[in-house]
């Protein structure tokens, strides 16, 4: 099968997780050069409003040390949205194992921007960003901004980056995708679901129907993807790194795999 004739979509999770740190340039720019559709990040909020590139909206002591190499603990003095860039920039990561991808590179590195990411990774012209921008409603204020604060922030920022037409946005958050669809209804949104609920039960609640319907892969099934599919929203399921599971999950009929292994992905899709 030539790579152009391929219908599943293949986003890299957190850049190419399985080879590299999460959401790292590298991750990302190594990713970017094979031929998948999409490249998935995380991004979080610092003191000064502006997009971080992370999982967490802190360090986490399993990935990251502090500004002398300490060992880091779960604490509030680890929190992403009370520091500045400059704050940020003394911590490093993706230089610890992680024993759930014993073949990544270690190679430390520091949080990037989303601004700096965009600056330092040119995706080709059919490729796109898929960005989940994490948000929990309990923990605004401490964590996060509230959601329309946050929306307003995102929105300016990959207006101002020319990413707004080339990016998907997708959120567990209810509030946030609310927020930016009543902002700018023109943006690509994508709901992420991590629990057994209908369908239309879940649209009903967001209020509008979003381009994307992301479930954790062990929650479809056949009759979930023709119901999203009814509805005009790409199925593009969550962290699928098993080739079987993948086959499965093109055989139920989904329009793309988000994965730790989007090499391995692109040797196992099928037309």
């Amino acid at each position: 099968m030539n790579d152009s004739d391929r219908t599943i979509e293949i986003h890299g999770h957190r850049g190419w997780r399985a080879l590299f740190p999460e959401n790292s340039i590298i991750g990302c720019h190594e990713a970017s050069k094979l031929n998948i559709d999409a490249i998935e990040i995380d991004l979080v909020v610092d003191a000064d409003h502006q997009l971080i590139v992370s999982h967490e909206a802190y360090f986490n002591p399993k990935l990251c040390t502090g500004p002398s190499g300490q060992e880091l603990s779960y604490s509030p003095s680890n929190n992403i949205y009370t520091m500045t860039q400059k704050d940020i920039g003394q911590y490093h990561c993706g230089h610890l194992y992680d024993p759930n991808f014993p073949n990544q590179t270690l190679q430390k590195h520091t949080k990037p921007s989303l601004k700096k990411l965009i600056h330092e990774v040119a995706l080709a012209s059919h490729q796109y960003w898929n960005i989940e921008l994490k948000f929990e409603n309990e923990r605004k204020s401490l964590y996060y901004p509230d959601a329309e604060r946050y929306a307003t922030i995102v929105i300016e920022e990959i207006s101002a980056l020319g990413i707004a037409h080339s990016c998907l946005l997708q959120s567990f958050s209810y509030e946030l995708l609310q927020a930016i669809y009543k902002q700018n209804d023109s943006l690509r949104l994508g709901l992420l679901i991590d629990r057994p609920t209908k369908v239309k039960d879940n649209i009903s609640e967001l209020g509008f129907v979003p381009d994307f319907y992301n479930p954790h892969y062990a929650l479809l099934s056949s009759a979930l993807v023709n119901k999203a599919h009814s509805l005009n929203m790409k199925v593009v399921p969550w962290t699928v790194n098993d080739v079987n599971e993948m086959k499965n999950l093109i055989a139920m009929g989904v329009d793309g795999l988000i994965t730790d292994y989007p090499k391995k992905a692109l040797h196992s899709v099928v037309k």
